[in-house]
């Protein structure tokens, strides 16, 4: 497969109860396998399973299913910049545009 967007595995949002999304995409059906009982035992529960990718809906405040989720998706966290580096980065700008 290229390497495009939409083949890459992602969260998303759209469900009533408060649950989140994750599509996962894998090159072979033992990862994908692997992965959504891996999933399933964490008490995530299973939208639409093809062969090598599926949808899983999880409860973003149980920690221990969210992490597994970011995990087997392959995501990456976002920093958060503390209000000090964001007082360093903005003085750098201001010295920068002078």
């Amino acid at each position: 497969m290229p390497p495009r967007p939409e083949y890459t595995s992602h969260v998303y949002e759209g469900f009533a109860d408060g649950r989140l999304g994750v599509c996962l995409m894998f090159v072979t059906k033992q990862k994908w396998n692997r992965a959504r009982k891996a999933l399933l035992a964490l008490g995530c529960k299973v939208k639409q399973d093809g062969d090598t990718e599926g949808c899983l809906t999880f409860d973003p405040a149980n920690e221990v299913q969210a992490t597994a989720v970011i995990r087997f998706a392959g995501l990456k966290r976002r920093r958060i910049a503390s209000p000090a580096q964001l007082a360093v980065l903005e003085a750098a700008r201001a010295k920068k545009a002078a």
